[in-house]
């Protein structure tokens, strides 16, 4: 089970990966765990073009990307 779970987790980071390189965007992505939960750090000098003003980029490219990611990965 936790091989797949790795997997799965590999697939989500190529993910974050994939769609920041679509998006023009040269950053470092990490992944790490918060919690019980998954998490990618993402390092880029576009980290203000990421978050957007209060946080509205941040929150809608966590959002596609959890919609990208579930039809990748299950």
């Amino acid at each position: 089970m936790e091989v797949q779970t790795q997997e799965k987790n590999r697939a989500a980071l190529e993910c974050v990966k994939e769609f920041l390189r679509e998006m023009n965007i040269e950053a470092k992505v990490e992944e790490g765990v918060i919690g019980d939960s998954v998490a990618f750090l993402i390092r880029t000098d576009d980290a203000a073009l990421l978050i957007g003003e209060d946080g509205h980029n941040l929150f809608a490219l966590n959002h596609l990307l959890k919609k990208v990611i579930e039809r990748k990965v299950s």
